[in-house]
């Protein structure tokens, strides 16, 4: 669970499903960690942050701007839940969107000042903006039909009937 909410975490991932999708661009996109595979028949044990993050921006680059694959699209939800300084994953969204036109990123976040000054220019959504009626009827309905809510209410209504004509008539 810790990894997931790490670059690290984030950029072997998505590595993962590019590699998995297209694992023939492995030789290019990390050719010291291929040769030291097929030279020596070593796998690399531990890849650096620096590692992984330069081979995923050479496998968007290589992808992104080659127009027989297909383009890129990129989910990241949570934004606001990556640990260490919340710059680093602005940088990074920043970086992906400015990787190639070919690729598209999706970030969900809680609506935090640094987000919105990174990516407020850029097109986005509220989704409580179009949930917020929604949840409204949910919740009334929930309420309409609890009888300890109604009697609440209704004593609610009567006591400030009593206290208005008591105070204004």
């Amino acid at each position: 669970m810790e990894l997931q909410i790490t670059q690290d975490g984030l950029f072997r991932t998505l590595l993962y499903q590019l590699v998995s999708q297209h694992p023939d661009i492995l030789p290019e996109i990390a050719p010291k960690h291929w040769e030291s595979l097929c030279l020596f028949n070593q796998p690399v044990s531990h890849w650096s942050l620096q590692d992984l993050r330069e081979t995923f921006f050479r496998a968007v680059k290589g992808l992104g701007n080659n127009p027989s694959f297909p383009k890129i699209c990129i989910f990241i939800d949570g934004l606001d839940e990556f640990g260490g300084e919340y710059e680093d994953p602005v940088l990074m969204v920043r970086t992906f969107i400015d990787t190639s036109v070919r690729v598209k990123v999706c970030v969900a976040s809680r609506p935090w000042n640094l987000f919105q000054t990174a990516f407020g220019q850029d097109p986005n959504l509220r989704l409580e903006d179009l949930t917020f009626n929604n949840i409204k009827i949910f919740v009334r309905s929930k309420l309409n039909a609890d009888m300890e809510f109604m009697n609440l209410r209704e004593e609610g209504h009567n006591q400030r009937r009593r206290s208005y004509g008591r105070n204004y008539w």
